[in-house]
């Protein structure tokens, strides 16, 4: 028989293989690390589905076979080799390249900057290797070099943003007060990948973990009547 459960979410489960329920295009999409899929499309955008047969090791997930994992499942991971891969840092500050690790924005090469992580958060553009064997490889609240894109409409984490430095615009992160948002922009607290007005992709590629975004104030949704005007 099948059984009810309460699946791991991030960040309980940031990098560890887990399975959260059967994945699928209309239902939910399964995230890195995440199962049960059964084909590309049943993983969020760009991920791949990892076929399995037991309790093989996940690329750039780690404790395949733990007590998240059910055997057997296939798993959702990146499988981008054109992203470079997170690692230390060995050069002077002002010349840390892509997905080399940083302190501030000072840190990074020129047009990089310092995307600040508090946890277990994937960085922007950027994976992991391959073979992960535990939770220190995540190296847990290391910042890291990245390259910004504009992205307009979607959440799109673009590095800390201040009045003394760079605005946030339209659906951009990450803030923390109304005065780090472009005229007319309000900031939107979140704790997690919370949906934000007017701004799609949440928890997309793009989009970190608990940082605020510049919103429109004065957005209005469509309306989804299907009453005709003037009837």
């Amino acid at each position: 028989h099948n059984h009810c459960f309460l699946p791991y979410t991030f960040p309980s489960n940031a990098g560890r293989v887990s399975y959260v329920g059967e994945c699928g295009p209309d239902t939910y999409l399964c995230k890195r690390c995440e199962g049960g899929c059964k084909s590309d499309e049943d993983c969020e955008g760009g991920l791949k589905c990892k076929e399995r047969n037991g309790f093989q090791i996940v690329p750039g997930c780690f404790e395949a076979g733990s007590n998240m994992d059910m055997f057997g499942k296939n798993v959702c991971y990146d499988a981008d080799e054109e992203k470079k891969i997170l690692q230390h840092c060995w050069r002077p500050s002002g010349y840390c390249s892509e997905c080399t690790s940083c302190h501030s924005d000072h840190d990074c090469a020129k047009g990089l900057r310092c995307a600040q992580r508090l946890g277990l958060e994937d960085v922007p553009g950027c994976r992991w290797r391959k073979r992960v064997k535990s939770l220190t490889d995540f190296l847990e609240g290391t910042s890291y070099c990245f390259k910004p894109e504009k992205r307009p409409g979607e959440i799109n984490y673009i590095g800390e943003c201040s009045r003394d430095g760079y605005l946030c615009g339209l659906c951009e992160g990450g803030c923390r007060y109304d005065s780090d948002c472009q005229y007319g922009l309000k900031c939107l607290y979140r704790a997690a990948f919370d949906d934000v007005p007017g701004c799609s992709s949440p928890n997309g590629p793009r989009d970190m973990y608990g940082k605020g975004i510049c919103f429109d104030p004065n957005f209005i949704p469509p309306s989804t009547s299907t009453c005709n005007a003037g009837r």
